[in-house]
């Protein structure tokens, strides 16, 4: 996504600078805490996907460069962010366990399963590969038919895995300002699709995560030419037909950076939680923020 951004950045500084940091936020969700996660290391940047534990304390992370990151996540009694430890990082690898090489790394979307492994969706080279952990030779998953149709820079930003451990994914464009998003899942088989979600806004999928009841959790990013907004959807089963889903927040033009992963999970008090993470584009003037939120149940 951050090569299509390049010549935006300039109008989104004057966003930034017009709205003086104050966030303009609408929907049922509490906004917990915003947390700007800086590391030293020249390869930190460009984080577009994310995975929590089901306590909200360990991440499995992604960037755009093909890198995986893997550690703990601190926080306060309240459940904000107070400070993130890596504890593993490592290029993506190929089936031979050589580092992916330029036009393969472009990674996108995230599923962590149960065992702790994970699955990757790529752009450009649309495909998912499964890792055993963060440093380990991939393991390249069935392709779908929908594969080939799938637009340059614009594939699979989205992946999820349901509670029946089905892997679920959508284009990031659906090849119509108003043509609604054809949802695919995969159980280990066969590729189905699913149901669509209705297209609305300028807004367009950029993360997904599914809650331990089973709701597909959409997080959709727009661009106006001044700035970032952001949109999360919540739908619920059965999935069929077009679905126009729960809004559960938005937030205006310039009020957060480019939130582009989600991750779901529960605190202490039984609340459902959203984590979001913004793709910094390795740029002066973004940040690698994570957004916290409290949703309704």
């Amino acid at each position: 996504m951050h090569k299509r951004l390049a010549l935006a950045l300039t109008a989104l500084a004057f966003s930034l600078i017009s709205f003086g940091g104050h966030t303009q936020e609408q929907g049922k969700a509490t906004v917990v805490g915003s947390f700007t996660w800086r590391e030293t290391a020249p390869w930190f940047g460009e984080i577009s996907a994310l995975e929590l534990s089901e306590d909200g304390r360990e991440f499995v992370a992604l960037s755009d460069k093909g890198r995986a990151l893997s550690g703990k996540v601190s926080r306060n009694a309240e459940g904000r962010i107070e400070a993130i430890e890596i504890e593993a990082s490592s290029p993506l690898k190929d089936r031979s366990g050589k580092p992916l090489r330029k036009g393969n790394i472009d990674a996108e979307g995230l599923a962590l399963l149960p065992d702790g492994s994970f699955v990757v969706s790529f752009e450009g080279n649309h495909r998912l590969a499964h890792y055993a952990d963060v440093s380990a030779p991939s393991d390249l998953l069935m392709k779908g038919a929908f594969f080939d149709a799938l637009q340059p820079n614009s594939g699979m930003e989205a992946l999820a895995i349901d509670p029946e451990g089905a892997l679920w994914t959508l284009p990031e464009r659906s090849g119509g300002l108003s043509k609604p998003f054809p949802v695919w899942a995969f159980d280990g088989n066969n590729w189905e699709n699913r149901f669509e979600i209705s297209r609305s806004d300028g807004f367009l999928p950029v993360g997904a995560d599914f809650d331990a009841d089973g709701r597909l959790y959409i997080l959709e990013r727009s661009f106006s030419g001044f700035g970032f907004g952001s949109r999360l959807r919540r739908f619920s089963p059965p999935f069929e037909g077009e679905q126009s889903g729960e809004i559960l927040f938005f937030s205006a033009i310039g009020s957060h950076d480019n939130l582009e992963g989600i991750a779901i999970w529960k605190d202490a008090g039984g609340n459902i939680r959203a984590t979001l993470v913004a793709d910094d584009n390795f740029h002066i003037l973004q940040r690698t923020e994570l957004l916290d939120l409290i949703l309704p149940n």
